[in-house]
């Protein structure tokens, strides 16, 4: 008998809010280093986790000021997630600068992130050119006889390294020469 003095009784209740929760993978974004000739895309996962109805109203980019990415599957906003569903959206990087690091803002209806933030990273590939060594030193050549000395050039970057001439520059005296140049694109 639960029942009180006056005949009340007293009863337990608890009641839970169903709300939208919002995932997203990945986050972040990283497209690693990207050849500009080609770009990248990756491909990114939206889903409710959530109990309720999961409603996107919009994607903006924070800043994009240098227009490196782009959402290549644009989806119809408002856009209704039931829970556990999940929708796609491809995203493209061209590398127009060494680093990337952009935010896309994804307003939703979800109460723990009304704002969620993905990141984007990427990398631009670019050659780097390596001259070893950076001094030659001619050492002990006798005036009238020749003084060789080896240099060599190398690609430590991600992409190609086109080298188009190789010249010495107008201060130097014109007792040096470059022998044995390859020939350039």
């Amino acid at each position: 008998n639960n029942a009180d003095a006056q005949g009340l009784y007293k009863v337990s209740l608890r009641s839970s809010e169903l709300v939208a929760d919002i995932s997203i993978e990945p986050n972040p974004v990283d497209f690693g280093t990207v050849n500009p000739a080609n770009g990248a895309d990756k491909v990114v996962t939206i889903q409710n986790k959530g109990q309720a109805p999961l409603l996107l109203f919009d994607m903006k980019f924070q800043s994009n000021r240098e227009n490196e990415f782009e959402i290549k599957t644009p989806l119809q906003f408002p856009l209704e997630l039931a829970p556990g569903k999940t929708v796609e959206f491809k995203i493209h990087y061209t590398p127009k600068k060494p680093i990337a690091d952009e935010m896309l803002d994804i307003r939703n209806n979800s109460q723990s992130t009304p704002r969620y933030e993905l990141r984007l990273l990427g990398q631009l590939a670019a050659p780097d050119i390596e001259v070893a060594p950076t001094k030659l030193t001619f050492e002990k050549v006798l005036l009238g006889t020749k003084g060789t000395e080896k240099f060599e050039i190398r690609n430590k970057g991600t992409v190609a390294l086109i080298v188009k001439s190789i010249r010495l520059d107008s201060t130097t005296s014109p007792d040096f020469d470059i022998l044995n140049l390859p020939s350039f694109p």
